[in-house]
């Protein structure tokens, strides 16, 4: 017979409806919350004309993230969401930060499923996706837009784990078939479910102890490689550019930033006392992750039943997710990634058992933890509400980041304090010298500041970094206009159009081309810094 308890919390669906409540309780004030004008910016914000129009459903499946088909990010699913929170909400925010309360909620409710269905406690699997739906480490997937990808991606993979146990133990082909279509999806998400393979390969023969030999396990494979091989083959077909680039070094990726970020992630889901809303690797805080992980190599020492397939299937899982963007060219470790190295390290966690003499106290102790990370959390969200306290805060978790300083320079041109944004553009510019971004920001605030010298001088920097920086010609154009060059400004527009065919800015000056006439000083109502 079930406990009172048990009953109210843990029977049939109400797990799903606490964890909704949990996910409402702690987040909803990002409800309120504006843009950050970090990514949502230019992945949203900037092609708005394109979420407008429900037919771009299959442009989607042809664009990278930017819709300019150069980035390298293929990424579909995460575009579709943001022209369905369009149709229903135009460019309100609110309906953007409710899609992303969802998505948190169906991870953390998959997490507890996929956890019950390894074998877990019921009980310790609620209490894990409640840490889970609460953690502080989780705030930017929530709270900050264009975060939603990271709760989207590990909704999808979390689900194929869930149908391959599924498939393991009841050997349903309908079941294989969400798990292809659940992998398919979560490749479609984000390039990172390359390492959702080896995760599948784990749980399948170490927690399910399912032998390589068997024709089931030759059905899985097939299908996890083709959704693999049709995601490859719908990204060659879209033409997104070349693959995201690795760092120069692979041994700076291997022997600095891996284990940096493994430290980092695990510190700050254990011990959340240094959370940064964006951070270059050197400002990252490691310290705490190293004292929680002798932590809980002590707990599990001390815990007699632990099972090494499972503990070794967690770390793995925590491991590799962690590794996958530190190849990344950017110098940049966000919050938001932790989500799928968090479950993994669920499953290292459930290893751990309370001395016999604790066992009754110990929910209840965990209950208050999860309190305890709670506020922090809501605390933490109060940084995501608007670009100015996002830049601010940006920039004091990590002054090395180029990034950082860059949101920073954004938020001071909004409020139009030109001046108190240049330095923070320089510094960005100074940090990462080969970064075109940094040049590009500097570009379009000459602009502002009416200087058409600097803003040639950083438009043909930016270009000899990137190309096919489309905001470059634009301004480019303008330089020429001022000059009296009518022809030559048009030319820019042109290529500028080729590049990105939703440039509004473009758009408008090309389109009354030869049939206006242009004022001879830039004009003041361009677009400020992306």
């Amino acid at each position: 017979m079930k406990k009172p308890v048990e009953k109210i919390f843990l029977a049939s669906w109400r797990p799903y409806l606490w964890l909704a409540l949990f996910v409402f309780v702690v987040f909803g004030w990002s409800l309120t919350a504006d843009f950050t004008y970090f990514d949502d910016t230019a992945i949203i914000l900037d092609h708005f004309p394109f979420f407008q129009n429900p037919a771009n459903v299959i442009k989607a499946f042809q664009s990278d993230v930017s819709l300019q088909n150069h980035s390298g990010y293929y990424r579909p699913l995460n575009t579709l969401t943001f022209l369905l929170d369009v149709q229903l909400g135009g460019k309100s925010p609110f309906v953007f930060h409710l899609s992303s309360l969802f998505y948190h909620w169906l991870a953390s409710s998959l997490f507890f499923a996929f956890l019950v269905k390894s074998g877990a406690d019921r009980r310790r699997s609620f209490l894990l996706a409640g840490f889970f739906a609460t953690a502080p480490i989780l705030t930017a997937g929530v709270a900050w837009i264009p975060g939603r990808i990271e709760s989207l991606f590990a909704a999808f993979s979390l689900l194929s784990l869930l149908f391959l146990i599924r498939y393991a133990r009841e050997r349903r082909f309908a079941d294989l078939g969400v798990c292809g279509l659940a992998t398919l999806a979560a490749f479609f998400t984000k390039e990172s479910a390359v390492a959702l393979l080896p995760v599948q390969f784990l749980v399948w023969t170490l927690i399910e102890k399912r032998s390589l030999r068997s024709r089931d396990s030759w059905l899985l494979a097939g299908s996890s490689i083709a959704a693999a091989a049709i995601w490859a083959a719908a990204r060659a077909a879209a033409n997104v550019g070349a693959a995201v680039p690795a760092i120069a070094d692979p041994v700076l990726a291997l022997a600095v930033r891996w284990p940096i970020a493994m430290l980092s992630t695990l510190g700050k889901i254990i011990i959340p006392v240094h959370l940064t809303v964006m951070a270059c690797y050197r400002d990252l805080p490691y310290w705490w992750g190293i004292v929680a992980a002798a932590a809980i190599a002590v707990a599990l020492w001390l815990s007699p039943n632990r099972r090494w397939p499972r503990l070794l299937t967690g770390g793995v899982w925590f491991a590799l997710f962690c590794l996958l963007p530190c190849f990344n060219l950017g110098n940049l470790d966000l919050e938001t990634r932790a989500y799928l190295p968090f479950a993994g390290l669920g499953l290292v966690l459930l290893e751990i058992e309370p001395p016999r003499r604790f066992a009754r106290a110990a929910p209840a102790a965990f209950v208050l933890l999860i309190v305890g990370y709670a506020m922090v959390t809501v605390n933490y969200e109060r940084y995501f509400r608007d670009a100015q306290v996002f830049g601010r805060r940006a920039v004091s978790d990590s002054p090395h980041c180029a990034l950082a300083n860059t949101r920073a320079g954004i938020a001071a041109t909004m409020r139009n304090d030109f001046s108190g944004a240049e330095p923070y553009f320089l510094r960005a510019a100074e940090l990462e010298p080969r970064w075109a971004q940094a040049y590009g920001n500097l570009a379009t605030l000459a602009v502002q500041q009416k200087r058409p010298d600097r803003v040639e001088q950083y438009a043909l920097a930016t270009l000899k970094l990137d190309p096919k920086s489309a905001n470059s010609y634009f301004l480019l154009g303008l330089v020429r206009l001022h000059e009296g060059r009518k022809d030559e400004a048009a030319a820019m527009w042109r290529k500028c159009l080729e590049i990105d065919p939703q440039h509004a800015g473009a758009r408008r000056y090309f389109s009354d081309y030869e049939r206006t006439k242009y004022p001879v000083i830039l004009s003041k109502d361009l677009p400020v810094a992306r």
